[in-house]
């Protein structure tokens, strides 16, 4: 049965910004002023609104993936930023404190890039020790296995300081996991 709502431009732009914002089909057939049903049927009767949903709807993946990277690029390079704090008392603003900040480069989000990026290169591999007695499972993010030299990313220093840690870290984990 066609639909007895009149679609306009102004209603596909409507439908643009909702899909833009994320809305789901819901939320756009309230801000329309129509049931969920009547939208899911002019989307599947309407090709200017298919059409302007899949066009919406690809420019906001495109949108959050650029979020996505810059937040990622963000952790992987660390860094200083600014934290703003606000005291009020009752509605009244008392003082405004700016302070400062480090963020230490995240080593879980350059794994992540590295996997994602360069596979070939770079690969997480979850081991599984059957030979000891305990049978501990290590943990994934220890496990990190290196297919080209990384001479290039840390003095000889620095990777035996991390090595260290990594195998302190594997240690407790499996004391943990023997004691229960």
């Amino acid at each position: 049965m066609p639909s007895k709502y009149k679609v306009t431009a102004e209603t596909i732009e409507t439908i643009k910004d909702c899909a833009l914002r994320g809305l789901n089909d819901v939320q756009t057939a309230g801000v329309l002023g129509i049931h969920r049903n009547t939208y899911c049927n002019l989307k599947k009767t309407n090709s200017a609104i298919s059409d302007t949903l899949k066009e919406a709807k690809q420019a906001s993946q495109k949108r959050r993936m650029e979020m996505a990277e810059d937040a990622l690029e963000i952790l992987i390079k660390g860094g200083y930023y600014e934290e703003t704090t606000t005291q009020y008392q009752g509605e009244q603003i008392v003082s405004v404190i700016k302070k400062k900040k480090y963020r230490a480069p995240n080593t879980t989000a350059t794994i992540f890039a590295l996997c994602n990026l360069a596979p070939d290169k770079w690969k997480s591999i979850n081991r599984i020790d059957t030979d000891t007695e305990q049978r501990a499972f290590a943990p994934p993010a220890l496990n990190i296995t290196f297919t080209e030299p990384i001479s290039h990313l840390a003095s000889e220093e620095e990777k035996n300081i991390i090595r260290k840690r990594n195998s302190e870290r594997q240690q407790v984990e499996i004391d943990k996991m023997a004691a229960n």
